[in-house]
């Protein structure tokens, strides 16, 4: 018999905590996620048990993380809970705002040379 087993599986669960930290790595100051991460025993690529759980808080900008508890975790999630809003995704049209701010300025541009080349 052949049996594939494995380590090192992770999920995470990730909560808002209303703080807003600096971070000592970049000096960005943000809002900080709390994340839960559990480390899986699989067995045939599915996770059977977890063997490790870790309770950390990252930098959104750089990723420096710092390890907190689980009351704190818990406490983040109490709030993320009570204060969770709707994420609004706006319409995708195939372009960055970068692209669109890039194709606006050019017609402009285009519509004033051919004003000069008018007169």
């Amino acid at each position: 018999m052949f049996f594939v087993f494995g380590f090192g599986k992770q999920t995470i669960k990730t909560r808002w905590a209303e703080e807003v930290r600096t971070c000592p790595r970049c000096g960005n100051t943000k809002r900080w996620p709390y994340k839960k991460i559990t480390y899986w025993f699989t067995l045939f690529f599915i996770p059977i048990l977890p063997y490790q759980v870790k309770y950390v808080t990252v930098c959104p900008i750089c990723g420096y993380f710092e390890t907190i508890d689980q009351a704190a975790f818990e406490a983040a999630s109490e709030a993320s809970d009570e204060s969770e809003q709707p994420v609004i995704v706006p319409p995708r049209t195939g372009m960055t705002e970068v692209q669109r701010r890039f194709n606006q300025e050019m017609a402009t541009y285009e519509k004033q040379n051919n004003d000069n080349v008018d007169q």
